[in-house]
């Protein structure tokens, strides 16, 4: 199976490929590990798993904010709400993460309860990213 057919079969919305997050190395593999379970179908569901493999893979990387952006689009995307408010959760509390960031995940989760964070979450989650970074460079 290859990339494309990949996305469109475990459900990647648009912005996997727009913020280009499917990286070739990394999505090959998925896409051969998906073709062997699934075969050359779309799956009916049960396909956040490869979704959220793929989130973090990205967060084992170094990020920059602009891809760091790019991941909280694709979150903010995703059909399983449940399992991007945990990767919305990464994002707030990523280093990389700014104030413009936080507010979108905010609005993002008060229009909908199906995250299962709050909005008060994520700025705790924010504001504790200093406090982190602050004891690494200890």
């Amino acid at each position: 199976m290859n990339i494309a057919r990949f996305l469109v079969a475990a459900n990647f919305p648009e912005p996997w490929i727009r913020n280009g997050l499917a990286e070739e190395l990394f999505f090959k593999q998925q896409a051969n590990a998906f073709g062997k379970e699934y075969g050359n179908s779309k799956s009916v569901g049960g396909t956040e798993h490869w979704r959220y493999g793929s989130f973090l893979y990205w967060f084992k990387k170094e990020l920059t904010s602009i891809r760091l952006r790019g991941l909280l689009d694709a979150a903010i995307a995703d059909p399983d709400p449940p399992m991007a408010g945990n990767v919305l959760k990464l994002i707030a509390a990523h280093p990389n993460a700014t104030e413009e960031m936080l507010h979108l995940a905010q609005n993002t989760v008060n229009r909908q309860p199906h995250y299962y964070i709050s909005a008060a979450d994520l700025e705790m989650y924010f504001r504790r990213r200093g406090e982190k970074a602050a004891l690494q460079e200890d």
